[in-house]
């Protein structure tokens, strides 16, 4: 366990700290936990956005038209794309 000095106060912290125990400024690592959190949000929001898609394509297909059922499937599909290339990539960044 090594110590490091907190950014806001000065005071040696550890460096597995998530906020100094001094100020309560967060450390490197909880913004890092904050980013992971964000980003699984945000994986899980487009997943579920995609998948209420595609059950009203699946019940518009069988009850209004098969244009709006492409439409709403096309929709669904690009949702759970930018969801999962959008997490990926927040947490691709954050290993950096």
């Amino acid at each position: 366990m090594a110590l490091i000095r907190c950014p806001e106060c000065g005071k040696e912290i550890s460096d597995s700290a998530q906020v100094c125990p001094n100020c309560g400024c967060k450390t490197e690592l909880g913004n890092q936990n904050e980013i992971m959190k964000t980003s699984l949000l945000v994986d899980i929001g487009f997943t579920v956005l995609g998948i209420i898609c595609a059950i009203f394509a699946f019940v518009a297909y069988y009850t209004v038209s098969t244009d709006a059922f492409v439409v709403l499937i096309i929709l669904a599909a690009v949702l759970f794309i930018i969801g999962s290339v959008y997490g990926r990539l927040i947490r691709k960044n954050n290993k950096k």
